[in-house]
């Protein structure tokens, strides 16, 4: 089922972050059980040491995963352990007690690989008792700057089931956090799987959509929450050393010796350009007057010029590049960090409306790069859950089981010999 041990941690792999804002669509309640104050509500929500409200991260993934486990148990009901498995019972796990003790007995030191290769898909993502889990949330802090008075006190009675009537001395309150107070998000996947990040991403449209609903008090209309993820990042071992390579190619200098430079000549406009890129940058730069350092490298993606192609003409990124046209005066930077050419005027209305309107692309280009990552993942997913592919996996998983009972049963019938 696992080649290798790809599902371990023991090799770095790749580690996905999400982080954006999870904003309230209705009130919130996560208490801090009950107040010892005469004077304080009589179940506050839960605090951080500057009073502002907080969402634990173990809150949204125990919800995440408990939404999952359902969901995933709808495509083998029969059987619905090797999907999704009940980690409150020790019988109904994928892994029993028992169990572990058997492939640690029979594997040894070797004993991981199996261990996971029989998690169900739930475990192997959020964790259990025998392995570490994929998924890591933070604690989500409110995003704006909060007020006490914002929080709502909402009261609740206790209703006696016989008489269907409100109890005597039943009356209570609690708080909630209000509607539109957003809280920052973030969660890192550890070497994930493209379906597992497709779970992932399938449990934020479940929230999304009002079917995982966060807190207590649901029944009462609380608890809907809207996840806005803007940034998706990814690490892996090859951006790792990509990230690297700049630092290594820097030459090598004498510690301790200061390096006496001497001063670069500033060239004009007439000058020759030293290479083809340069001349393409002045003539992008030439059309659109004036840019800021994305905008200008966006500008220069848009007519050909890729990251490959740059590094083949000697430059390890954009920035060495626009150094270089700067040093050489084919170029000028301002304060504000806008490049134009030399002897060019900036209208400062028109620069302020070109960065907006730029700002404006990028944030739409962004999301729509976030939406088709999402997208990719949940295709994923949805080519693990086919019924071929599907039935092979659990075909695998059960004959594990079998051989394990049968040399179970050997051994018993070898020590009774």
């Amino acid at each position: 089922m696992v080649q290798d041990s790809k599902y371990g941690f023991n090799i770095f792999r790749s580690r996905v972050k999400l982080t954006g804002k999870l904003k309230l669509a209705s009130g919130l309640h996560i208490g801090a059980g009950r107040a010892l104050s005469p004077t304080a509500s009589d179940l506050p929500v839960l605090k951080d040491f500057m009073g502002n409200p907080f969402i634990p991260g173990s809150s949204f993934k125990g919800v995440l995963r408990s939404n999952l486990e359902s969901w995933l148990r709808a495509f083998d009901p029969s059987c619905p352990d090797w999907l999704a498995c009940d980690p409150t019972d020790d019988k109904s796990r994928c892994i029993s007690s028992r169990m572990k003790r058997d492939i640690v007995n029979q594997f040894g030191e070797g004993a991981d690989l199996p261990l996971l290769e029989q998690a169900c898909w739930v475990c192997r993502l959020f964790g259990s008792p025998w392995a570490a889990s994929k998924i890591h949330v933070l604690d989500m802090k409110v995003e704006s700057d909060w007020k006490a008075e914002w929080l709502m006190v909402r009261d609740g009675v206790v209703i006696d089931r016989e008489s269907e009537t409100a109890a005597s001395g039943g009356k209570y309150d609690f708080e909630a956090v209000p509607a539109s107070v957003e809280f920052q998000f973030e969660i890192m996947a550890e070497n994930p799987e493209p379906y597992e990040m497709g779970l992932l991403a399938l449990g934020i449209d479940l929230f999304n959509q009002g079917f995982a609903l966060l807190g207590g008090d649901t029944s009462r209309g609380l608890g809907r929450t809207i996840i806005e993820v803007e940034h998706i990042h990814e690490v892996t071992a090859d951006n790792l050393l990509a990230k690297l390579q700049p630092q290594l190619e820097e030459p090598e200098q004498d510690i301790g010796k200061a390096e006496l430079k001497e001063p670069v000549e500033s060239k004009t406009q007439d000058n020759e350009p030293s290479d083809e890129v340069l001349r393409e940058l002045i003539t992008y730069l030439g059309e659109a007057g004036s840019l800021d350092h994305d905008g200008l490298v966006s500008e220069m993606q848009q007519k050909g010029m890729t990251k490959d192609r740059l590094r083949e003409k000697g430059y390890d990124n954009w920035k060495k590049l626009f150094e270089r046209a700067v040093k050489e005066g084919l170029i000028v930077e301002s304060q504000e960090g806008i490049y134009h050419l030399p002897g060019v005027d900036i209208q400062p209305t028109e620069k302020n409306d070109q960065e907006g309107d730029e700002e404006m692309q990028r944030l739409e280009e962004k999301k729509r790069e976030i939406a088709r990552k999402m997208e990719e993942w949940k295709s994923a997913l949805w080519e693990k859950l086919q019924p071929q592919e599907r039935n092979l996996e659990k075909k695998r998983w059960m004959q594990f089981r079998e051989d394990m009972k049968r040399k179970e049963a050997g051994a018993n019938v070898q020590s009774s010999l």
